[in-house]
């Protein structure tokens, strides 16, 4: 994945990181308890990407993924939430 920007939500806002590296993010993601109704950052890996990136210390667990690449991951499920993101150019 490179140059993706993903939207996060959290409760004070909406986050922006772009990732600008060819492979892995080290993000971790699980899915809310309904189908369609969110997909949520569980987790960020040591040493990978997504620690490393300037904007590390503003991603927190439970942060909810709002978007990817510009486009928005509302309705959308777990699943076609991963394949987008594994998409992303």
């Amino acid at each position: 994945m490179k140059a993706a920007s993903d939207g996060l939500r959290s409760q004070t806002g909406t986050l922006v990181i772009t990732f600008t590296e060819a492979g892995p993010l080290g993000l971790s993601f699980t899915r809310e308890n309904f189908p369609g109704t969110g997909t949520v950052l569980q987790g960020v890996n040591e040493g990978s990407q997504a620690a490393t990136h300037e904007q590390a210390g503003s991603l927190k667990t439970g942060m909810r993924l709002l978007s990817v690449a510009g486009s928005s991951t509302r309705g959308m499920e777990y699943k076609q939430v991963l394949t987008a993101i594994r998409a992303a150019p």
